[in-house]
């Protein structure tokens, strides 16, 4: 396993930066309160609906009320809208860590740089003092937003980097695009059991959302994701926000936690159903690189044999309804007991003795019952399918969620490939929905796995894609998030 990014692994001069920009953060008081109070209800509801021109407004009418620049105002419009500040604005905005230290971070760059992340030649030039270079405007090259909740441990609040969304990029996302906080990270955390536990596994981070909340009753939390990049962002958001208590580590699914054990699993994986074509885009952050519901299948059947005994997994996921198989169906089998592998090397008697330059072999079925001692047992599990959709509606959900606009040839193109993946399987409609799984004691038989379809599914909100970052209504915890241009 190739070592990942931890808080503790992070650059020494970036441990270094990262308290200077917690402490101007807290003095700019930028929290979603100050933003929406920034621009007001209406000018929130427009950024909602990625329209970014009433905030502007709003912020230029404060401007010129002030005569100067507001810390939080700057923030806003350089963090959340995505627009350039010049470097005094920045400098005054983020007076302990200086523009030139949001350059050291990647925060920033130049306007007309092309590199993604800041370098030492720009930071050097934005510590003159000469009037042009205060002038020098300066455009973000992450987002940077507040947010809050209320859990069962009290009101929180924290600062979130990710990347960039399309509408400051000005094109569609790339592959490797690592998400902020979306609608079904906030529909997860709102679902996470707070009770206190020793470990948790956060099961695919992205930018670490879902570590973060389970620092808050785990002892220790593992976050593992398949990206670098992901991993990256969660620990300089672990590090902005002093939290200590969790372990980066890179790999794919549960390689990276082989042989371990865990009382909390929570995982928001790339549940998307994505064909895999050439020429179809694979977000990361979305995209598991399996055919159809594999991904999460995969990590449905893997839960079992990292849970400690009673211990939950919670997650998100997409399932398939084929011709003639209720998807429902899929998931019971899902829930069933894995055989272990057999060991050779461990002969009970089972099996017919070795005999020299005979190859060792077993039944057809692979497993024996005394040499399996290692097998997964079946999970208990609760499973709630809040929405599904058809294959069109899914498909052109998704490929507008990847930042692909209707009426061009590569919408319908991409439409096509979407709808010959489904049609090769028999597909028919997709679920989505939450599922909750437990490992029984070693003494008890799992129970009957009880899974639900909504009486009114008319009434329950669809799949949210990354667009929607509104938290479900009904849910237990209500995050907030600053609005802005999606990412």
């Amino acid at each position: 396993m190739i070592p990942a990014p931890n808080p503790a692994a992070l650059p020494a001069q970036s441990l270094v930066l990262i308290p200077l920009l917690r402490a101007d953060l807290e003095a700019a008081h930028y929290s979603v309160a100050t933003l929406s109070g920034l621009w007001g209800p209406e000018a929130d509801a427009a950024l909602r609906r990625n329209q970014r021109v009433p905030a502007l407004r709003a912020l230029a009418a404060l401007r010129g009320r002030l005569g100067r620049d507001e810390p939080s105002a700057t923030l806003a419009q350089l963090f959340v809208l995505g627009l350039p500040v010049t470097r005094g604005a920045l400098s005054a905005a983020l007076p302990s860590l200086g523009a030139a230290g949001a350059v050291t971070l990647g925060l920033v760059a130049r306007v007309g740089d092309d590199d993604e992340r800041g370098d030492d030649a720009t930071a050097e030039v934005l510590f003159d003092d000469a009037p042009t270079v205060e002038n020098t405007l300066l455009r973000p090259l992450v987002e940077l937003r507040p947010y809050s909740f209320v859990d069962a441990h009290g009101a929180g609040s924290w600062w979130i980097t990710s990347d960039l969304g399309e509408l400051v990029l000005g094109h569609a996302l790339g592959e490797s695009h690592v998400l902020g906080v979306g609608g079904a990270s906030l529909t997860l955390s709102g679902l996470l059991l707070p009770n206190q536990v020793d470990t948790a596994l956060d099961l695919g981070t992205g930018c670490g959302i879902q570590a973060l909340h389970a620092s808050r009753h785990a002892r220790h939390v593992v976050a593992t994701d398949i990206s670098v990049r992901a991993l990256e962002f969660a620990a300089l958001n672990a590090a902005l926000n002093g939290v200590t208590n969790i372990e980066f580590r890179l790999g794919s699914l549960f390689e990276p936690v082989a042989g371990e054990r865990f009382d909390h699993i929570i995982s928001n994986p790339p549940f998307v159903i994505t064909p895999r074509a050439e020429g179809v885009p694979s977000y990361e952050y979305r995209d598991g690189g399996l055919v159809g519901d594999a991904l999460v299948e995969s990590v449905v059947r893997g839960a079992a044999g990292h849970l400690t005994p009673t211990g939950v997994a919670q997650l998100l996921g997409n399932w398939e309804y084929r011709a003639g198989q209720d998807a429902f169906d899929r998931l019971a089998g899902w829930l069933e007991p894995a055989p272990a592998p057999v060991d050779p090397n461990q002969f009970d008697g089972d099996f017919a003795e070795k005999t020299p330059g005979k190859p060792f072999s077993a039944p057809a079925e692979g497993t024996s019952p005394s040499n399996s001692s290692g097998a997964a047992p079946a999970l208990d599990a609760w499973i709630i399918e809040r929405e599904v959709q058809s294959p069109e509606l899914y498909a052109e959900t998704w490929i507008r969620d990847g930042g692909t606009r209707p009426g061009t040839a590569d919408f319908d193109r991409l439409y096509d490939a979407w709808l010959d993946d489904f049609a090769a399987r028999g597909v028919t409609q997709v679920g989505f929905g939450y599922l909750l799984l437990r490992r029984p004691d070693a003494d008890r038989p799992a129970s009957i796995p009880r899974l639900r379809r909504p009486r009114t599914p008319a009434r329950r909100p669809r799949p949210q894609p990354r667009r929607n970052r509104q938290p479900p209504r009904r849910l237990p915890r209500r995050p907030r998030l600053a609005r802005g241009p999606p990412g």
